[in-house]
C-alpha cells in the first residue's frame, strides 16, 4: 500500500501585496513608469514595458501614473500660458485657445450681411433695407447673448 502525497501548496498573493507570485516595484521601474505616464504613454504600453499586466500596474504605480500625468499637464500649462502672456507671434493664439479652455470664453458671432444689386445697378441699400439689416442684427445679437446666458 503506497502512502498517498497531498498536493502541494501554491505560492498565494496577498491582494496588494507583493509575495512568491507578486511583483514588487523598484524605485528604478516607478521612475520609469511616471516618466513615461507623463509622455502620455497608454497604460497597456507601460505595462508590457515593465512586464506586468495592466492591473498589477493601476495597483502597484497608482501613484506615478497620476504624478507624471500631473507633472507633464502642469509642464504644458506654463509653457503655453508664457506664450500666451508674451508677445511673440503665436501670443494671441495662445491667449484665445488658454481662454477658451480655461475660462470659458466664446469668440463673439460673425454676421455677414449680402446685399444684391437694386435696379440701378448700385449695392447701396435704400433707408428701409438699412433699417431692416439693423433690426436683423440687434434680434441675432439678443438670441446670442440669451444663449450665453442660459449655459
Amino acid at each position: 500500500m503506497s502512502a498517498k502525497k497531498k498536493p502541494a501548496k501554491k505560492a498565494t498573493k496577498k491582494p496588494g501585496k507583493p509575495g512568491p507570485a507578486g511583483h514588487k516595484p523598484t524605485d528604478q521601474q516607478r521612475s520609469m513608469v511616471e516618466a513615461m505616464a507623463g509622455y502620455g504613454v497608454p497604460r497597456e504600453a507601460i505595462a508590457a514595458v515593465v512586464g506586468i499586466h495592466y492591473n498589477t500596474l493601476a495597483k502597484q504605480y497608482s501613484k506615478q501614473l497620476e504624478v507624471g500625468r500631473g507633472k507633464a499637464l502642469a509642464k504644458v500649462a506654463q509653457n503655453l500660458y508664457q506664450i500666451a502672456t508674451g508677445t511673440g507671434r503665436d501670443s494671441v493664439t495662445a491667449a484665445i485657445f488658454y481662454l477658451k479652455c480655461r475660462a470659458g470664453w466664446k469668440p463673439p458671432a460673425e454676421v455677414a450681411v449680402y446685399t444684391t444689386v437694386n435696379n440701378e445697378g448700385q449695392g447701396a441699400l435704400t433707408p428701409h433695407e438699412k433699417k431692416a439689416v439693423k433690426d436683423y442684427v440687434k434680434s441675432i445679437q439678443a438670441e446670442v447673448r440669451a444663449n450665453a446666458a442660459s449655459k
